[in-house]
């Protein structure tokens, strides 16, 4: 069976190559094909599309259950019984063990919550609880389980980005936490379509800049969410002016072996609205930063490959000396 994965990716990248296919965002755009017979496939006999086992698989159905979640043509949601395994937690955990645990859960459900690591900020002490210190657990911890309880009772059903969907993702970081959501923008309106955030290491918020902070978030972004990103052009909503001056500029950066082969692809920019409220970020990206004026930058990304990869070549100098790199000192120099 792995030889037959690995025969299909081959298959299918020739096919994308010639542009007789090209990438999809929704698994609904791409029809499988059922094998009866797995067995002929091992005989030599021609395979006419992907393999699917009669047994395993469910065929034309309008909704499926697959790993704790609900999916239909309208979207995905957390299955009941994840959320009350999280309600049935005491609000008072005994031990580091059972934080883990819970903490195990929530992060199960974590593309379904907006900003988790507000949450999960006040736990990071007792996770470095070691068996020669005390387990302390305090009313404040009780206080973010029972935040968290309330919070999983009440997700919300996450849209299903659709090819012709326009695509915007926002990110935000402060001093000790980034924040990211991806919007689909259609007729109607927007809907949210997945959440991640995350808290930086104790190094990485001491020493980095805010600018290195806010680059983290959007590399961290277009990590999380290729299947969608790398298919079509999108928009990057961020409050940092800095970071659109790099993505200008990032071909002036030393580029790898990766950005020269797509060095044809450029990102397109464009100056946004500086009516901050407008926009509603606070109600987009909770891992919001409290500032009275400053420009929100609206930047439109034709292939997030190549400023992915710019931001992590950014980023590398800082994360291994834990020191603020040379880009970061040229960006304070210039704001000071």
């Amino acid at each position: 069976e792995h030889e037959d994965k690995k025969d299909m990716q081959t298959i299918i990248k020739e096919h994308i190559n010639l542009g007789l296919i090209e990438p999809g965002v929704s698994a609904y755009s791409s029809p499988g094909f059922l094998v009866r017979n797995h067995g002929e496939i091992k005989r030599g006999k021609p395979r006419e599309g992907l393999v699917l086992s009669e047994k395993k698989a469910t065929i034309a159905v309008n909704k499926i259950e697959f790993l704790g979640i609900l999916i239909d043509e309208t979207g995905i949601e957390l299955q009941e019984h994840i959320v009350e395994k999280i309600r049935n937690f005491p609000d008072v955990l005994k031990d580091k063990k059972h934080l883990q645990s819970f903490l195990g859960v929530v992060n199960f459900a974590g593309t379904f919550i907006k900003d988790l690591a507000k949450y999960r900020k006040d736990f990071r002490p007792l996770l470095k609880e070691t068996e020669s210190s005390k387990w302390k657990w305090e009313e404040i911890h009780t206080q973010r389980v029972r935040e968290l309880k309330q919070v999983c009772s009440n997700l919300p059903k996450l849209a299903i980005p659709q090819d012709e969907d326009e695509l915007i993702v926002y990110t935000d970081a402060n001093d000790y936490r980034w924040a990211a959501v991806l919007i689909k923008r259609t007729t109607t309106g927007e809907e949210p379509c997945r959440y991640t955030g995350g808290l930086f290491s104790e190094q990485q918020a001491q020493v980095w800049h805010i600018n290195e902070k806010e680059f983290f978030a959007v590399w961290k972004a277009f990590k999380k969410w290729p299947l969608f990103l790398l298919a079509k052009e999108f928009i990057l909503k961020v409050d940092n002016t800095n970071v659109k001056a790099f993505l200008k500029k990032m071909e002036e950066f030393e580029a790898n072996s990766i950005m020269l082969r797509l060095r044809h692809l450029r990102v397109n920019l464009e100056e946004l609205d500086r009516e901050f409220g407008r926009l509603a970020v606070n109600a987009q990206v909770a891992g919001q930063v409290q500032r009275t004026d400053f420009d929100i930058v609206q930047t439109t990304i034709r292939n997030s490959l190549v400023a992915s990869t710019a931001l992590w070549n950014a980023l590398q100098e800082p994360i291994r000396k834990a020191s603020p790199s040379v880009m970061s000192r040229e960006l304070r120099e210039q704001g000071s």
